[in-house]
C-alpha cells in the first residue's frame, strides 16, 4: 500500500488502538473472542513475514473441537497483521474437505491427519504445487475410572479396546487382573462411559483402539461412537459427572476434562505409565514426504514410558494457492500457529501440550514451501 494512501492511514489507526474491540469473523456458530499475550515470533522462525504489512483474508474450515485453538491464535495473529483476515468456519470433517476441496476455504484443520483418500479430494482445489499439510496441536486422552481399588488402575491399549466394545466386562477379569498384578480387583461391572454426541474426540478415539488391536476392535473412525456398550454421556463433562456417578465405570476425556477422578496408567511393556505431557509426546512419530508432515501415537506398538492416547490436530493447504494473496497469509498463519508464542497460547487456552521442538522443525519447513502461483510468460 502507497504511502499516504486511505488504506495506510486505516491501518494505522487500527495499530494504535490495538486491537481494544473484537474483531467480526465469518463462523457458522458463534465464536467468541479471546485476548491473546503478544511476544515476538520465534527466532528460528521464518514462516512468519516480521512487518505489519501483510494484507488479504482466507477462511479455515475445520472441526468443531477446533474452535478453542483458532480463538486461542486469532487475536494475537492479527494484532501482529492488522490487515490480514482469518475466519474460521465449524463444520465436519467431511464438510470442512468439502469446502476446502470447493474453494470455500483456504486451509483445512482436522483432529488428526487425513487421510489419503482425503489428500486425494483435498488436493483437487491445487492446480499444482498439492497439498502442505503439517500438525499444529497435541490433545492428550486421559482415562478415567471410578472403580474402587487400594492402588491406581493400569490398563494396555487392548485392554481398554476389549473393554469398549464389550468383550471384557467385570474389573476381575483375566485380561484386567493381568494388567494389573499385586492388586484385588473388585468384582465390579464395568459401565464404559463413551461421548453420545457426535463429536472429533470419539472419531480419534475409535481410530486409536483400532491401531491398538486391529482384531479386537474393528470400527472404523466416524462422527459419532460406533458400538453401544455401555453409557453415554454428552461432552467431556458429562463423561466425568457419569464416571463419577456410577462406580465401576471407566471414561476417556480431553485432558482437561480428568480433573477431580481417578485417572488410568496405561501398562506399556508390562509397566504401568501415568498420564503426562512427556509420557503423551514420547508417544509420537512424526514423517514427512515433501510438503505433508504427519504426527502420529505409535498406539500398536508404542514406546516405553509412553501414553499413547493422543489426539493430534493437523492443518492442510495448497502448496500454491490460485487466488491471488492467499499463500502469503496462509504462509503467515501457519508459521504463527507453529511458533513458541503460538504453541504457548494454544496450551494456555485449551489444556493441549506444545508441539516438540523437532516436530516444528519439520513442520516449519514444509509450510516455508508454500508460495504464490507462477504465472506462466506470454
Amino acid at each position: 500500500m502507497r504511502p499516504g494512501s486511505a488504506g495506510s492511514a486505516h491501518a494505522a489507526l487500527r495499530r494504535a488502538v490495538g486491537m481494544a474491540a473484537c474483531l467480526p469473523f465469518v463462523a457458522a456458530a458463534a465464536v467468541g473472542c479471546q485476548s491473546g499475550g503478544s511476544s515476538g515470533p520465534d527466532s528460528s522462525s521464518t514462516t512468519t513475514p516480521a512487518t505489519d504489512d501483510l494484507e488479504g483474508s482466507i477462511t479455515v474450515a475445520g472441526t468443531a473441537a477446533q474452535v478453542g485453538h483458532y480463538e486461542a491464535w486469532h487475536a494475537e495473529f492479527e494484532v501482529r497483521h492488522p490487515d490480514a483476515r482469518v475466519a474460521f468456519e465449524p463444520v465436519s470433517r467431511d464438510e470442512a474437505i468439502r469446502r476446502f476441496a470447493d474453494g470455500r476455504a483456504e486451509i483445512v484443520a482436522t483432529d488428526r491427519p487425513l487421510t489419503a483418500r482425503e489428500r486425494r479430494r483435498a488436493a483437487t482445489a491445487c492446480a499444482t504445487g498439492g497439498l502442505v499439510e503439517v500438525p499444529v496441536t497435541v490433545q492428550p486422552v486421559h482415562l478415567i475410572t471410578s472403580v474402587p481399588t487400594r492402588r491406581r488402575v493400569a490398563l494396555s491399549p487392548e485392554t481398554v479396546a476389549a473393554i469398549a466394545s464389550g468383550r471384557t466386562t467385570r474389573w476381575d477379569a483375566a485380561q484386567v487382573r493381568a494388567d494389573n498384578p499385586g492388586t484385588r480387583m473388585p468384582a465390579t461391572p464395568i459401565v464404559a462411559t463413551y461421548r453420545s454426541d457426535p463429536n472429533p474426540l470419539s472419531a480419534s478415539m475409535s481410530e486409536l483402539l483400532r491401531r491398538a488391536d486391529p482384531v479386537g476392535w474393528p470400527y472404523s473412525a466416524g462422527a459419532g461412537w460406533p458400538v453401544g456398550v455401555g453409557r453415554g454421556a454428552k461432552g467431556n463433562v458429562g463423561v466425568r459427572q457419569s464416571v463419577f456417578r456410577y462406580p465401576g465405570s471407566l471414561g476417556w476425556v480431553s485432558d482437561r476434562g480428568s480433573a477431580h477422578v481417578d485417572r488410568v496408567d496405561l501398562r506399556i511393556d508390562g509397566r504401568a505409565v501415568p498420564p503426562s505431557a512427556a509420557a503423551s509426546l514420547r508417544s509420537l512419530a512424526v514423517t514427512r514426504s515433501g510438503g505433508l508432515v504427519t504426527a502420529r501415537p505409535r498406539v500398536g506398538h508404542p514406546p516405553a514410558g509412553s501414553y499413547p492416547f493422543v489426539v493430534v490436530g493437523h492443518q492442510a493447504t495448497c502448496a500454491a494457492p490460485e487466488a491471488p494473496g492467499t499463500a502469503t497469509v496462509a504462509r503467515a498463519w501457519l508459521g504463527y500457529v507453529l511458533t513458541s508464542a503460538g504453541q504457548r497460547a494454544v496450551v494456555r487456552e485449551t489444556g493441549s501440550v506444545a508441539l516438540p521442538s523437532r516436530v516444528r522443525t519439520s513442520a516449519r519447513a514444509a509450510v516455508g514451501t508454500i508460495r504464490e502461483p507462477v504465472t506462466p510468460t506470454r
